[in-house]
């Protein structure tokens, strides 16, 4: 009389053992050795890329100066564009109210040329959140160009342009600083701006290095003219353009 397996069915000849509970225990065993990995979104990465440049900014570039995070240094240059058109604007602002302070005591100054002090929120702004946003491009351009014509790397505009992002984090949070700051002391707003510009050229050369594949000696022969070009087009050609 035939014999089937009482666990999984299978039929069995006169005598034999089945042995399916030895081949579960054997997968089971397998698939709990298997390393489990963390689904990470968008949100965490940008949150470790905060935090880690602060706390250990080099490794924070290098692990995730990478193309797929090009969307998330877009993000950082946008925040950095916004918070740069509210620096200029309040500190605009908190200077004309220091001229008009300053001058109000003068008997011959009319109401209506302390009221041309004033400073517009809007163009100011959108003007500067304009022209820094075509600096970082300028500035990626640039890198990329002299990075395929002087070191001839095997490089990409969107790695370029992702080490930039990354590099405006420290910037970012200067210009916060710096704009809220500028009604509390004047100079104060020029210290955290010395201080983000400083920590976002460092932070710049070694993401530069590290996209190029160069030595942080020789990263400056790409990142100075780069930078000067950028300089000159966000501070010289585009208020040309928009006078």
């Amino acid at each position: 009389m035939a014999k089937f397996c009482t666990k999984c069915g299978k039929k069995l000849e006169e005598g034999e053992v089945c042995n399916c509970q030895e081949t579960s225990e054997v997968l089971e065993d397998v698939t709990a050795a298997q390393p489990i990995t963390p689904t990470v979104g968008a949100f965490d990465d940008f949150g470790s890329i905060l935090k880690g440049s602060f706390t250990n900014p080099v490794s924070t570039i290098k692990n995730y100066n990478t193309d797929s995070n090009l969307i998330i240094s877009i993000i950082f240059m946008a925040v950095c564009s916004l918070a740069s058109g509210l620096f200029v604007y309040c500190l605009m602002n908190s200077l004309s109210s220091m001229l008009a302070g300053l001058f109000s005591g003068f008997i011959m100054l009319s109401t209506s040329s302390l009221s041309g002090l004033n400073v517009d929120f809007a163009p100011v702004f959108f003007k500067s959140f304009f022209f820094v946003a075509i600096y970082f491009v300028t500035l990626a351009g640039m890198i990329t160009l002299m990075g395929k014509v002087i070191f001839k790397a095997d490089t990409n505009f969107k790695k370029i342009l992702t080490a930039v992002g990354l590099s405006s984090v420290i910037m970012i949070c200067a210009l916060i600083l710096g704009a809220i700051f500028s009604y509390v002391k004047f100079g104060l707003a020029f210290v955290f701006l010395i201080v983000g510009v400083i920590f976002s050229i460092i932070y710049l050369a070694f993401a530069t290095s590290e996209s190029l594949n160069v030595t942080k000696d020789k990263v400056a022969y790409a990142l100075v003219p780069s930078i000067a070009v950028a300089l000159f087009v966000m501070l010289y050609i585009l208020p040309k353009i928009f006078s």
